[in-house]
């Protein structure tokens, strides 16, 4: 199966540069959810180019976005 889209891989680190777990990661403008995993990692799939909107919803945080650009 061939993927239309882009891998996008994001890696949260804390003030102390250790890996935030379970952290809800929100993508717009093609809404998507993920958690980041033990690593701090969280991976979205097929993602098309563009400008998208990172949110980050931690529950020791207020939310916290980004945006970003996904280029070809």
């Amino acid at each position: 199966m061939q993927l239309k889209g882009f891998r996008i891989k994001l890696k949260l680190l804390g003030k102390n540069k250790k890996p935030l777990k379970h952290v809800e990661i929100l993508l717009y403008s093609e809404p998507r959810r993920g958690v980041t995993d033990e690593n701090g990692e969280v991976v979205f799939e097929d993602v098309t180019s563009g400008k998208h909107t990172v949110e980050v919803n931690s529950a020791d945080a207020k939310v916290q976005t980004k945006d970003i650009t996904v280029a070809e």
